[in-house]
């Protein structure tokens, strides 16, 4: 029965929750892109990025909030691949409140650097840190700077 169990939850892991994720995912940067933005009230941000080895262009919905110093800071875990892609200090494309926006994003690793990526974590309420339940050492900040529009 135990083994089972495992081979359901192996599946489960490596077939199922991508297949939801990606859904999710396509849908939720769909809202931030289209004129229905306004029901993710500004929260998140989708940020394009192309693959180091593919070439491949995607598009990463991401939750977002505003810092004070006037930039805006995502949260991501280590295990997350995609964050990989994006280099810091480079020019990026991001899309946000309905716009599309040229951003710089800055990579924050949270064994580089553990007291910011402490502050965003203990900034984000707690029902975010409940969900995203992540030690500094084990999370990503992103740091997005918006172009001003024009």
């Amino acid at each position: 029965m135990r083994v089972i169990r495992l081979g359901l939850a192996r599946w489960m892991v490596v077939t199922v929750i991508p297949a939801v994720f990606r859904r999710v995912n396509a849908a939720t940067a769909w809202v931030v892109r289209s004129r229905l933005h306004p029901l993710l009230r500004g929260s998140v941000l989708v940020v394009r990025c192309e693959g180091r080895r593919t070439g491949r262009t995607y598009l990463v919905p991401v939750t977002c909030r505003p810092a004070g110093s006037g930039a805006l800071h995502a949260l991501t875990s280590v295990r997350a691949l995609w964050w990989r892609n994006v280099a810091s200090g480079a020019p990026a494309t991001v899309y946000y409140r309905g716009r599309e926006r040229e951003a710089r994003i800055d990579v924050v690793r949270g064994v580089d650097d553990p007291p910011e990526v402490e502050r965003a974590l203990a900034s984000r309420g707690v029902v975010a840190r409940t969900l995203v339940a992540l030690p500094a050492s084990e999370s990503v900040l992103l740091r997005v700077w918006l172009s001003p529009e024009m």
